[in-house]
């Protein structure tokens, strides 16, 4: 393709968004598509949360036995849709390809999922783009079952059919894809590249400190088991630190974590709000252990060779991305064993020499570029 005929527009961009970890991968795919050669037009993740009449809240107004997969190839909802979104037609007019960032936002049905997979439908079918969703985990059910006829399988199945390029963050997303027949290439995330091209902490010093960060749907048992690590940890004489911090837009989750661990009964430890990029990744570099229901926070340790102690989260992309590394598993909520185990972990993670490993993840997450020249 000429260089000329390289201007997309890059939708779910999620510089400004939730916490560090999502700047850095966006960051990340941005970098790498302007050194490819591509004139990229991002659209921030907050456009995709403010799109109007997605399929499903289309559905929810027609009925029980109205689906969303009904509506991809309905004429008279995609005028409707038009009219309630004439930004985004226009936008597609005036753009020779889409590339979407879809991170973690393709799971289940909701709205802002649902209506980011339609414009990624009717920018292939009906306006003739080729479109391309990279650096991403997909799980039609959050849990991550797979029905092959099931409501939500449907719909992401004739979506994923007509993609030009799927590229997937780890392993059992790629599992989802071929099971919805499509042609995936397993690449990884991208904050890698951001940490290779901008940071250079090889001369980091470790601190006897104890990391700690938030989960997106965290349970009981994780404010019980932090509330006791945290009081183990002080026994021990190690510093505790929680961190937190975004560009913009700040994570409710995190705040409501804190919230609730700020009630506890607990011993001493410190909020860390993480101003910069720069100063989010060398928190994270110099602890000893990070303990954390968060999958950017995950990769920045594995990159950085911080030990780690990771939970299950809201879908299965952690567990996914551990199984593609080879690591040990998350631990869940629901063991019975679960206090046990992490106990354990603590003991034998703490301070533990790792070996940094972002070369290797960079060399993956660059995977997602691979077949990105269309012609």
């Amino acid at each position: 393709m000429a260089n000329d005929l390289k201007n997309a527009l890059l939708l779910n961009d999620t510089s400004a968004w939730y916490h560090w970890g999502c700047t850095a991968t966006s960051r990340g795919v941005g970098d790498a598509l302007r050194d490819s050669g591509w004139n990229i037009t991002p659209i921030p993740i907050l456009e995709t949360y403010g799109i109007k009449l997605s399929p499903t809240e289309w559905s929810a107004q027609n009925g029980t036995q109205a689906t969303e997969t009904d509506v991809l190839d309905d004429d008279a909802y995609f005028a409707e849709f038009s009219v309630a979104n004439p930004q985004w037609i226009r936008r597609f007019k005036e753009t020779n390809a889409i590339i979407i960032n879809g991170e973690g936002t393709l799971h289940g049905m909701k709205p802002h999922s649902s209506g980011l997979l339609y414009l990624a439908y009717i920018a292939k079918t009906r306006f003739g783009l080729p479109v391309s969703i990279i650096n991403h985990s997909v799980y039609p059910q959050s849990d991550g079952t797979f029905e092959a006829q099931g409501r939500a399988e449907s719909f992401y199945t004739k979506i994923y059919r007509v993609l030009d390029h799927i590229a997937v963050r780890e392993t059992r997303s790629l599992e989802n894809c071929k099971k919805m027949g499509c042609d995936a290439t397993l690449a990884f995330d991208c904050m890698p590249l951001t940490l290779k091209r901008h940071f250079d902490f090889s001369n980091t010093k470790r601190k006897n400190t104890l990391l700690l960060s938030g989960c997106v749907s965290f349970s009981d048992q994780m404010i019980k088991l932090y509330t006791d690590i945290i009081g183990y940890a002080n026994r021990k004489g190690i510093e505790v630190e929680f961190l937190i911090g975004a560009a913009d837009h700040f994570s409710l989750d995190d705040k409501a974590f804190v919230n609730q661990l700020s009630t506890c009964n607990i011993g001493k430890w410190r909020l860390i709000q993480a101003t910069s990029l720069d100063s989010w990744f060398q928190t994270i570099a110099e602890a000893s252990l990070l303990i954390s229901g968060r999958f950017h926070h995950t990769i920045a340790a594995l990159c950085l060779g911080t030990p780690f102690i990771v939970m299950e989260s809201n879908t299965p992309k952690i567990s996914g991305m551990l199984e593609t590394l080879g690591c040990n598993p998350a631990l869940s909520g629901f063991d019975p064993q679960f206090k046990g185990k992490a106990f354990a972990l603590f003991e034998d993670s703490f301070g533990k020499e790792e070996d940094a490993r972002f070369h290797q993840l960079a060399e993956l997450a660059e995977k997602n570029f691979s077949l990105l020249n269309w012609h």
